[in-house]
């Protein structure tokens, strides 16, 4: 018996540029360009003060955006020259199906590793990607029959200075619509039926993103629920839940968390998602100044959730993690399991940050596990910073990792979290 994680709904062919201090230069440009007129403001922001927290652009025809303004910031960032650019396959279904794929070539007990599929919207551009590559292993997870290729071309572009970044998406592709059929989405639940007849003796587990629209996403949860039950375990990375302009959208994180995050038994965010997340559901709209170790809790979510960022993370066990853990470790010491995988996670993360982007990401079980026992000093006092408040013991069934220190980052931070979330939902469902 093993495991097979199914990551879905959709990817990206994108491109990642690592800016540096060039990140005004590049926003005073697109603003001379008069690249995305409805983000000025933003660009403007960028240009008098650097990348200070993160942006995220969504493009939309129906709100006049040009999808054109995509290639001609291209165009306008090839001829700035010297930024270090990498294209690759992106979304983050695909990109922590990517990286779960990878901890199996060479690694420890490779056998016990999740076999990793992608199903979901599968656009032109990805799939030519994927057809043209020598790569095996793309072929392997993007070219299943659980994913639908469509004629669309969504895009990502992430600008990236040390620490922040300006994500800029068009995003026609990446929604539910195409996976519909009669107003159900029973035919491409049927590529995952005959997946699990394929291996009636495996267990299935389907790793989501937040689908979008809003609309569509509980029909999709309904309908998973209603035909598998329980014998599909859902897994779900959770995205931001502000608006544009850093507001929290309070409507669509009680959206999420009512329609996705309580029908769940894996579930994965940021520390702004945690908090953001806490204050919508548990605050009722008013922040609260408990730590991130005890909001994480008071979510009161039946799943294992866990909370990442750039200084460690926290594991909440949930209700029912004897019922999702088949790892006889986890039976003889659930702590030190738990632990262990926690840390596993996080310094993996830290190692794509830390190396070449060749090396760190997509580095095997082996490679992940050699740099955490090389690490010398850990982010002790961000971690306390970022998740406790000072001497505070922590609540009942929260693990905690604090993250390595990286002071040279060799890697983008773009898909850091997606790569955290493929090694998480792995490492917990290793068999």
């Amino acid at each position: 018996m093993s495991t097979v994680l199914v990551w879905g709904l959709q990817c990206t062919l994108d491109l990642s540029l690592a800016a540096g201090g060039r990140v005004s230069a590049i926003a005073n440009g697109f603003l001379e360009e008069r690249l995305f007129p409805r983000f000025e403001k933003e660009l403007i922001e960028i240009k008098e003060g650097g990348l200070s927290r993160d942006y995220a652009f969504r493009l939309d025809d129906a709100e006049g955006d040009d999808p054109a303004d995509m290639e001609r910031a291209s165009e306008y960032l090839a001829l700035a020259g010297t930024l270090r650019r990498q294209v690759h396959i992106g979304g983050n279904p695909a990109v922590s199906a990517l990286r779960a794929r990878l901890l199996r070539e060479d690694g420890l007990g490779q056998g016990a590793w999740p076999r990793s599929l992608y199903g979901g919207v599968l656009p032109r551009t990805v799939a030519e990607h994927v057809e043209g590559s020598i790569d095996p292993i793309l072929r392997e997870i993007f070219l299943s029959d659980m994913a639908k290729r469509i004629d669309e071309r969504p895009q990502t572009m992430a600008i990236e200075s040390a620490s922040h970044k300006l994500i800029i998406d068009w995003g026609r592709g990446r929604t539910l619509e195409p996976l519909m059929d009669d107003g159900t989405f029973s035919s491409f639940l049927d590529a995952y039926e005959s997946e699990r007849e394929a291996r009636p003796d495996d267990r299935m587990v389907l790793a989501l993103s937040v689908p979008h629209p809003v609309h569509l996403r509980a029909q999709l949860i309904r309908e998973i629920r209603d035909r598998f039950g329980r014998e599909i375990t859902l897994a779900i990375g959770t995205s931001s839940f502000r608006r544009q302009g850093g507001r929290i959208d309070f409507d669509g994180a009680q959206n999420v968390y009512d329609t996705i995050l309580q029908h769940a038994d894996i579930v994965s965010m940021n520390e702004l998602e945690l908090g953001d997340l806490h204050t919508a559901i548990v605050g009722g709209g008013q922040y609260s100044d408990a730590s991130l170790a005890f909001k994480i809790k008071e979510l009161d979510l039946d799943a294992i959730t866990v909370c990442h960022s750039g200084d460690g993370a926290i594991l909440h066990l949930g209700s029912r993690p004897h019922e999702l853990i088949r790892n006889e470790e986890f039976a003889r010491n659930p702590f030190e399991f738990a632990q262990d995988a926690l840390r596993f996670c996080v310094d993996g993360a830290a190692y794509c940050i830390d190396s070449r982007p060749t090396v760190g990401r997509r580095a095997t079980e082996a490679m992940v596990r050699a740099y955490s026992n090389s690490v010398q000093i850990r982010n002790e006092h961000r971690f306390e910073s970022t998740f406790r408040l000072p001497d505070e013991h922590l609540p009942a069934g929260v693990i905690t990792v604090r993250s390595p220190s990286v002071t040279r980052p060799l890697s983008q931070l773009t898909g850091v979290g997606a790569m955290f979330d493929g090694m998480l939902f792995s490492v917990l469902l290793r068999d």
